[in-house]
């Protein structure tokens, strides 16, 4: 899995409203407002 998954922290995306927020690719999901219960779910639903 480690070959297949990147995290990357970028500058502004200019979402700050929805903070902190998480970009899937590259099927350019966005999710917002992400609390680290979140994480897990998030995983399994678009990664595995």
């Amino acid at each position: 899995m480690k070959r297949d998954v990147e995290l990357t922290c970028m500058e502004c995306t200019d979402n700050c409203k929805t903070a902190p927020n998480i970009c899937l690719q590259p099927h350019n999901v966005w999710i917002g407002e992400v609390e680290e219960k979140d994480v897990k779910d998030i995983f399994k639903k678009y990664i595995l």
